[in-house]
C-alpha cells in the first residue's frame, strides 16, 4: 500500500470517529463540521496529487478520474460547510 492511499485511509477513519462521537454527543457539530472539512479538503489533495503522478506515469484514466474525484471532494467539502454554519 502505498503512503498516499494510506493518508487517504487514515483521513476516513478519523472521520468516521468523529462522527460516531459526534452521535454520542462528546463533540459539538461545528467541530464535526470543521473536522470533516478540514478532512475532505485534505483527501482531495491527495487525490489530486495521486491524480497527477498517475498523470506522470502515462496512466491518464486513472489521473483524470483521480482529478475529478479531488475536485468532487472539495465542493463537497464546501457544501457540508454552508450545510452546518
Amino acid at each position: 500500500m502505498t503512503k498516499v492511499k494510506f493518508l487517504k485511509i487514515t483521513i476516513a477513519v478519523i472521520i468516521i470517529i468523529l462522527g460516531v462521537l459526534n452521535k454520542l454527543n462528546v463533540i459539538d457539530k461545528f467541530l464535526l463540521a470543521d473536522s470533516v472539512v478540514i478532512g475532505f479538503i485534505l483527501i482531495s489533495i491527495l487525490h489530486i496529487v495521486d491524480g497527477y503522478f498517475s498523470f506522470a506515469k502515462n496512466k491518464k484514466v486513472d489521473g483524470v478520474i483521480w482529478f475529478v474525484l479531488g475536485i468532487f471532494f472539495i465542493y463537497l467539502s464546501t457544501l457540508v460547510y454552508s450545510f452546518w454554519h
